[in-house]
């Protein structure tokens, strides 16, 4: 078969266009850094020393944290507006 008809059966039958690329994102889905835009504060030295998922079990850590600081300074102006 030539590379002429493959890509025209490819399109016919997949409905999208041929391409001799293909995407990482959509094969294995979006990378880490955007469900953890923390990440980048990371080094690359440091990201391949440490478990990925201690430096993501780190970076909950620290969103909870700040999420509770924000809820203690949200009830504390609430409770500053009440008196």
């Amino acid at each position: 078969m030539s590379n002429h008809l493959i890509r025209r059966l490819y399109e016919a039958i997949t409905g999208r266009p041929w391409t001799t690329t293909r995407s990482m994102a959509e094969e294995y889905g979006p990378p880490p850094a955007v469900a953890y835009p923390e990440l980048a504060g990371y080094s690359d030295a440091e990201l391949m020393r440490r478990d990925i998922r201690e430096v993501i079990a780190e970076i909950e850590a620290s969103r909870t944290t700040i999420s509770a600081a924000e809820q203690i300074t949200k009830h504390a102006e609430v409770q500053e507006v009440a008196r």
